[in-house]
């Protein structure tokens, strides 16, 4: 997922639908938008690891939150 890409707003773009149908589906489904996306994140570190290719700082570099300052977004975030 290129950076900047990981907004609410253009994945709900993305599906033909507006942000707040998307939050309200994911509400219903017992989740939220951030609890989807930190799960994808690690999915897609676990996967990027095991391929081999990239180490770890390029894997979190094209993983990090465009959103957060630096610093703020990190694997602990996930173990909490």
């Amino acid at each position: 997922m290129p950076r900047g890409q990981a907004v609410a707003e253009r994945v709900a773009r993305s599906l033909g639908i507006s942000e707040r149908t998307l939050h309200r589906h994911l509400s219903e489904s017992g989740s939220s938008f951030q609890e989807v996306l930190d799960q994808f994140r690690i999915e897609e570190s676990e996967r990027l690891l095991l391929q081999g290719k990239l180490d770890l700082a390029t894997i979190a570099l094209a993983l990090v939150s465009p959103t957060k300052p630096r610093g703020t977004d990190s694997f602990d975030d996930f173990a909490t």
